[in-house]
């Protein structure tokens, strides 16, 4: 059989067997030695496939659909520093638990270290970054089998281990058979034959964890490795049953359930305890945390403070306690907590009560506050979408800013809201393609971006221009002229060199910007404007809402609301 001819083979066996293993979902860089996979994926009638463009851009796209799935999507690029490219996404799957499966293409051994062009040294580029390498050997008619079997155990240690595996392939040219030499794809309707445990559990034997404290304070993090979806409904049925309360980070979904009504889950943790007197009023004496810390620094400074035990639930074994705690780490499921915990004490009477009234009193000074607040202000977008979106409508949510105002105006709704966010490396790249990713498998998605974090992802416009594209994706654009977050430095306080060197606000006119790739642009006047503009899903696969403010004022407007006044 010739190179060309067992090229297609390998191909086709990757494909068969990703399909056979639930695998629908894949996106491609265009590139030539990765033709053998791409020329795969692309005949077959059950694969959908996504080309986009920039290979960062691609992994994230199949980072946000991955997100989506909580399934593999595969990842397909060509050699060379195409490969480097899709770093950002892998590191961002590895260290947020994000199963991709990337596939690279790359010279024959015989044109390595000797600058063939497109050729570097591929193997193991990812590092400790990916959860599994294999360097696949030559296409050899007599490897099909142990191919196939490869990609299975790359499956599993994706789902398993919760993140990106990767598998370089070599081809040798001729890359494909002739047009008259190539066989038609005989394919037959997959069945999803994958039967795998998801996250293979470290112990066969669970702890007992004593619990004898009365005032345990429970954290429901943004999620991390080995917290597949549904993680955090466990967590809170734990805190119903012992009548604990919950600090709910907005990742977790538990501030967008119809469960949100519930006493015992709080969301405005920050504002309560910027308070002191409060801090100390309410301090527990063992804290229980799944997953990673919310991003609030006044908690984690309240966590420093109190210094007192507990639980860190975190099922792969990974540290998710920054600060350094005396907590006990539990390699654990959520779903496993309630087995392994023995409470021999009632909690304490009024705790979870006097959670519930300061997050009240948050939320009803917050309500005033924003009322109030007529001119643009970047916290109050935050809570009008909170407010306004329609029903079931996918968020995701840029770092830097707009996740801070998220996790301090986002109070309980009893409205079914999907929250994503890059929050594993926490970054701003991908932003954008992120979004996309995410809205080519949901009806409606809404992406929340500071102008910087959307600029630096503008290549991610390209995709929507592809036919392949089905999502419909609304842009709140805050347009703050820099880097918001970067006001909370004390460097800012020093111009030179505040402006050129940290907050870099840059010159783009976002309507000529939108408008060159046919998107809607809006600029809504009032906030009766945007809101009417965010009640309804587009009809254009992607517009822009752009809102523009002054982030120097909304810094200072930001800390005086978070501030609640004492009673």
């Amino acid at each position: 059989m010739d190179t060309g001819l067992i090229n297609l083979h390998w191909g086709r066996t990757i494909v068969a067997t990703l399909l056979k293993l639930g695998i629908r979902h894949s996106v491609v860089s265009p590139g030539s030695r990765s033709t053998p996979l791409t020329f795969a994926l692309a005949e077959s009638a059950y694969m959908e496939v996504v080309p986009v463009l920039d290979e960062r851009s691609a992994g994230f796209f199949a980072l946000g659909m991955a997100k989506t799935l909580g399934n593999p999507v595969a990842v397909i690029c060509t050699s060379g520093s195409a490969v480097v490219n899709l770093m950002p996404a892998v590191v961002e799957a590895r260290m947020a638990g994000v199963p991709l499966i990337v596939f690279t293409a790359d010279r024959p051994p015989e044109l390595q270290d000797c600058h063939a062009g497109q050729t570097i040294n591929q193997k193991g580029i990812f590092g400790k970054f990916a959860r599994m390498y294999s360097e696949v050997p030559i296409p050899s008619r007599e490897s099909l089998p142990a191919l196939a079997k490869l990609i299975g155990e790359a499956f599993q240690q994706c789902l398993c281990a919760a993140g990106p595996v990767h598998l370089n392939l070599p081809f040798r040219e001729p890359l494909l058979p002739s047009l008259n030499d190539t066989p038609k794809l005989k394919e037959v309707t997959p069945s999803d034959d994958s039967h795998f445990e998801v996250g293979l559990q470290k112990k066969s034997i669970l702890p007992s964890v004593k619990c004898s404290h009365k005032r345990i304070l429970v954290i429901a993090g943004a999620g991390g490795p080995g917290l597949h979806p549904g993680w955090a409904t466990h967590v809170l049925a734990l805190a119903r049953k012992y009548h604990w309360p919950l600090l709910a980070d907005p990742l977790s979904g538990l501030r967008n359930t119809l469960e949100a009504g519930r006493e015992n889950i709080v969301a405005h943790y920050d504002s309560i305890l910027r308070d002191q007197n409060t801090a100390a009023i309410l301090r527990p004496e063992a804290v229980l945390q799944v997953g990673t810390l919310p991003t609030s620094k006044v908690l984690r400074r309240c966590l420093a403070e109190w210094d007192v035990p507990g639980w860190t639930v975190s099922p792969l074994g990974e540290n998710f306690d920054p600060i350094h705690s005396d907590r006990v780490r539990l390699e654990i499921f959520p779903s496993m907590l309630e087995k392994c915990l023995v409470v021999p004490n009632p909690a304490e009477p009024f705790y979870t009560q006097a959670w519930s009234r300061a997050n009240m009193v948050a939320e009803t000074h917050f309500q005033s506050s924003i009322d109030a607040c007529g001119e643009p202000f970047e916290g109050k977008v935050a809570w009008l979408l909170n407010e306004h979106l329609p029903e079931n409508t996918a968020v995701h949510i840029a770092s830097s800013m707009p996740i801070r105002d998220v996790e301090f105006f986002w109070s309980k709704k009893l409205k079914a809201r999907e929250l994503f966010a890059n929050r594993g490396a926490n970054g701003i790249d991908g932003t954008l393609s992120t979004a996309l990713g995410i809205s080519q498998l949901r009806e409606h998605t809404l992406l929340l971006t500071g102008d910087l974090a959307f600029l630096h992802d503008r290549n991610g416009l390209l995709i929507p221009s592809n036919t392949r594209f089905k999502g419909k994706l609304t842009v709140v654009l805050i347009n703050n002229s820099g880097g918001g977050i970067f006001e909370n430095l004390p460097i800012a306080k020093q111009d030179p060199p505040f402006e050129e060197f940290f907050a870099t606000p840059q010159k783009v006119d976002f309507q000529k910007l939108s408008e060159s790739h046919d998107f809607p642009h809006h600029h809504p006047e009032s906030w009766d404007a945007f809101i009417s503009l965010i009640s309804k899903p587009p009809d254009t696969p992607v517009r822009v809402i752009e809102l523009r403010t002054d982030r120097k004022r909304d810094s200072l407007l930001r800390q005086q609301i978070l501030q609640i006044p004492k009673s």
